[in-house]
């Protein structure tokens, strides 16, 4: 039995969070009864405490993992009953707590998390990191590829490491050692992300560049439904929305990259465009959005004609 319990705080990344996570409940040696994840947003706080607060079933350890928390009032949550656990944590415990969003540093609390547990804040991979982890991945198995293809991956991943790791098994599965990856390779077996290519055209519209605003357009139109992408465009004009309302309440970028489940380049332009335009703007642009869906649900206006209007009256 160990001599104290242990406490850890995992943040950041969530793919090299998970890591973390299977490998700290693999260094407990604690079995599958005695290994138990709460949810706080299914779960009441209070039973993930009691649940730490009680002795192991026939061992002698036990990890209680505690996720998606910001450790602000919610029901079943005693702030109280919570630091006096941590600042007594029994012998057989590992506690293992992943938030869900940025801690309030000023909190109480989370100077008592900072203090108790081994903290591990992850940071995701800057884009000349992830294009050599890439290459070192596939290098490893003798899969040569060349440079364009990297950048198309992390383009069409938004540099997310779960995504490129879900991408790169794949590429691991269809390749043979000596095989050479091309650009055109993973044009055929990484699925882009319309998303993101949906975000990049909303830019250019914010940023009035018609000419590069219908290039992005007619390549999404060559496989995606026109409609489709309009009610994308919503989507993304109702997020720079959100974003003048949050940046309004002071929310900083590791707030909006958790609200928005968004990497930090991206996160850059949301601000960018919500400082550069206004509510009037926003509202004109869903206002015209909203006019051309309905004409073309009631078949008065061509969906792909309809779309290339919009873009052609920024």
């Amino acid at each position: 039995m160990s001599a104290q319990g242990k406490a850890y705080l995992l943040t950041g990344d969530p793919y090299l969070v998970d890591r973390k996570l299977k490998s700290l409940i693999e260094q407990a040696g604690v079995d599958q009864y005695n290994s138990v994840t709460y949810d706080i947003e299914e779960s009441l706080f209070s039973e993930a405490l009691m649940d730490a607060s009680t002795i192991p079933f026939m061992e002698d350890d036990k990890a209680v993992i505690i996720k998606n928390f910001d450790f602000k009032e919610k029901e079943g949550y005693n702030v109280d009953d919570f630091t006096s656990l941590l600042n007594d944590l029994p012998v057989f415990l590992t506690l293992i707590i992943v938030p869900n969003k940025t801690l309030d540093k000023r909190s109480k609390i989370v100077k008592v998390l900072n203090s108790v547990c081994e903290v591990f804040d992850f940071k995701a991979l800057e884009s000349d990191k992830m294009n050599a982890a890439i290459k070192n991945f596939l290098d490893k198995r003798q899969i040569r590829i060349h440079n364009d293809a990297v950048v198309e991956i992390i383009k069409r991943t938004e540099n997310n490491t779960q995504s490129v790791m879900n991408e790169l098994n794949k590429l691991e599965n269809y390749f043979e050692a000596g095989d050479t990856v091309f650009v055109d390779d993973i044009d055929m077996l990484v699925p882009r992300n319309v998303e993101s290519d949906v975000f990049q055209l909303v830019n250019k519209v914010v940023d009035r560049d018609l000419t590069q605003a219908m290039s992005i357009c007619y390549d999404l139109m060559r496989t995606e439904d026109p409609l489709r992408l309009l009610g994308l465009i919503v989507n993304k004009f109702r997020e720079i929305n959100y974003a003048k309302t949050l940046l309004s309440k002071g929310y900083t970028d590791q707030d909006l990259m958790q609200f928005f489940n968004a990497s930090k380049g991206r996160v850059f332009y949301i601000k960018k465009n919500a400082k550069n335009v206004s509510e009037e703007y926003i509202a004109h642009q869903l206002e015209l959005l909203s006019e051309t869906e309905l004409k073309v649900k009631k078949g008065l206006l061509d969906k792909k004609v309809g779309l290339e209007m919009f873009i052609l009256n920024i």
